[in-house]
Formats: C-alpha cells, sequence, structure tokens
C-alpha cells in the first residue's frame, strides 16, 4: 500500500504573522538607531556652531587691555563708558554682563545666519592663590567666560584669565 503523505509548500497564517511581526521590530529598532544617530550629529554640530562663535567674541574681549586706560577701574562699564559699544569698550570687564543675538564677527557685524544663538560674557576678579576662586576685589587677575547659547540650552562655554602683569610685560 501506498501511503499519502500531505507536503505543506505554503506559509501557514500564523508562520506569516510572527515573520511580520519579527521584521516590523528589527525595522523599529534599526530606525531608533538611526534617529540617535541624526541627534547626535545634531548636537555635535551644535557644540562645534557654539565653539567657534565663543571663539570670535573671547578673542575680541582677550584683545583689550586689563585695566581701562581713562576711568578709575571698576567690574563692568566704568561711568565714562555708559554710551560706548561692545566694538569701543576700552577694556576686558566692560564686557561683564554684556549679550548678543545673534552672534558678531570680528568686525562686529552680525552674523544672520548665526540669528538663533545667544552669546553671553561674565567677567569676575579671581585669587590665583586660591585656585581661581571668585574674589571680592581686584587682585591683578580675571577670568572672562564666554557662553553660547540656542534656546535655553548652553552647547558652548569657553574661559581664559587675564592678569594685569600680563598687560605691563606686553606693554611697548
Amino acid at each position: 500500500m501506498r501511503s499519502c503523505s500531505r507536503h505543506r509548500h505554503a506559509f501557514s497564517l500564523v508562520e506569516a504573522v510572527i515573520s511580520t511581526l519579527i521584521v516590523a521590530g528589527l525595522l523599529v529598532a534599526s530606525l531608533s538607531v538611526v534617529s540617535q544617530g541624526a541627534r547626535v550629529r545634531l548636537t555635535n554640530q551644535m557644540r562645534l556652531d557654539g565653539l567657534r562663535y565663543t571663539e570670535i567674541l573671547l578673542a575680541k574681549v582677550q584683545s583689550l587691555p586689563y585695566d581701562d586706560p581713562n576711568d578709575t577701574p571698576i567690574l563692568g562699564i566704568e561711568v565714562g563708558d555708559v554710551t560706548a559699544t561692545p566694538a569701543t569698550y576700552d577694556d576686558v570687564d566692560d564686557f561683564n554682563g554684556y549679550q548678543e543675538t545673534p552672534p558678531t564677527d570680528a568686525a562686529w557685524q552680525a552674523m544672520p545666519v548665526a540669528s538663533r544663538w545667544k552669546m553671553s560674557v561674565s567677567v569676575t576678579y579671581v585669587d590665583p592663590d586660591a585656585n581661581y576662586a571668585v574674589a571680592a576685589t581686584d587682585t591683578g587677575v580675571k577670568k572672562i567666560t564666554v557662553v553660547a547659547s540656542s534656546g535655553d540650552k548652553p552647547y558652548a562655554t569657553l574661559w581664559t584669565i587675564r592678569t594685569r602683569a600680563w598687560d605691563t610685560a606686553n606693554t611697548p
């Protein structure tokens, strides 16, 4: 006698549903990885842009003398500088509390491509003998901090130390 066995040559409905679920799960996982990669790239680009803008502003601030050449030095804009613009500030601490939106280039021209950015500067006296902790009075050392933010999120912060001694040593 001959036995008749049936061989299936197609998927059953259950097998088709299971394979569809597996493929859908893999697709969701791969899209999640791609999306995360795009977010990381965007964040890195924002950090690089912010760093570039902070470098430009910090270089402009650093190019000024430590002390005001005309007035009694105070931390911030002196009485004689009230009508001054950032392009005409005459010492580094005139920038204390300064903010600009959008950032400006080396010639103080606004960079429209950077309209979403906000730059802020703080200048503080610091004590070099106390690991550059903030000091209440002039110690001959100032810390200049520049922050680049987009929205409410800071993406780049640069700071430098400026001393009266450096100005004295580099004055012709």
